[in-house]
């Protein structure tokens, strides 16, 4: 049929295609006559500062043709930011370039919708054929990136067992000494630990250990609650995992269960860079400023916060009200 010919000229190309180094700018050039309503095409994978990017164009239905597009971004770590400033424009008659308004746009991974921006809410395309292009100006990226575990290690046979009270559970060595030092040390280094077949960890849940690998090896993606964040944040300090404290960051950054306080005082407590700079700006404000002096969590901060970083925000604050004086 027509449809599922277009379909097939649609597919530009494969989602893991080769990533292209270069520009700042994706290009995708089309004949209108052979793209249907409703029809999808995607770019190939495009490199700029490290993180890779994909266009999307969508035609949608009826006269005149109208087009979507969307720009993806896959950030290679579990927890990461990228503060971008996206222009959209397009090929007309003439052959010059019409620019639309510059749009500044965060992808982030703790948002279910963070990794793509759909300029068609600002900038709907309307032609008939022609080249569309998208400049992409990364104005700040951060990022932590932790190893993912091997796929093939984990599906090899376990070689080692760990006793947690009374409780056995096998794994793999190399997995978890890819993950962290604490195992590494563990298990290759020249403490007799490293030439038993069966090894005790003392004061760890067996449940709980059983549920952080679990998050370790990407089966559940993050805590469902906010208790269970704080364990396995507790044990991942221990274990030193740190990608599964990446995991449980993203799930901080985005719940609602939780208050800015309790996120800023978990924070505080667990070193979490990425929740602090997402959440300590908030203090600028003389109303979350007010509300956390109130709060049950600000007698739990350390004195050195309490001096260092919400004295110096209020001081901010009092500025104006003391140049006037």
């Amino acid at each position: 049929s027509k449809l599922a010919s277009c379909q097939r000229k649609g597919r530009m190309t494969d989602p893991l295609a080769k990533k292209r180094k270069g520009s700042n700018t994706i290009t995708m050039s089309f004949d209108g006559r052979d793209f249907c309503e409703g029809e999808v095409r995607v770019s190939p994978v495009h490199n700029i500062k490290g993180v890779a990017w994909r266009l999307q164009l969508t035609r949608y239905p009826g006269p005149p043709s109208f087009y979507g597009a969307v720009v993806h971004c896959d950030g290679e770590g579990e927890l990461w930011r990228c503060d971008t400033k996206i222009t959209l424009r397009h090929k007309v008659i003439s052959g010059r370039y019409q620019q639309h308004n510059a749009v500044s746009h965060t992808f982030c991974s703790w948002n279910p919708d963070g990794s793509r921006c759909d300029l068609s809410q600002t900038s709907p395309i309307a032609f008939s054929s022609g080249e569309v292009a998208v400049d992409i100006e990364v104005v700040d990226r951060r990022e932590r990136f932790s190893p993912r575990p091997n796929i093939d290690l984990i599906k090899s046979s376990d070689d080692v067992v760990l006793v947690l009270e009374g409780k056995k559970v096998t794994v793999n060595k190399q997995v978890l000494a890819d993950q962290s030092t604490y195992f590494m040390g563990l298990f290759f280094s020249d403490f007799r630990e490293s030439k038993q077949e069966e090894i005790e960890i003392k004061e760890t849940d067996p449940q709980d250990f059983h549920e952080l690998l679990k998050m370790l090896y990407g089966v559940s993606k993050e805590p469902t609650t906010v208790e269970n964040a704080i364990r396995f944040l507790v044990m991942a300090d221990k274990f030193d995992l740190n990608i599964v404290k990446d995991r449980v960051e993203n799930f901080l950054l985005s719940t609602n269960l939780i208050s800015i306080h309790r996120k800023c005082l978990i924070a505080e407590e667990h070193k979490l860079e990425t929740l602090r700079s997402e959440i300590f700006p908030m203090y600028k404000q003389k109303k979350h400023l007010l509300s956390l002096w109130k709060s049950p969590e600000f007698a739990k901060f350390p004195p050195h916060f309490v001096k260092n970083t919400l004295f110096n925000y209020a001081c901010q604050l009092l500025q104006p009200s003391i140049e006037l004086i």
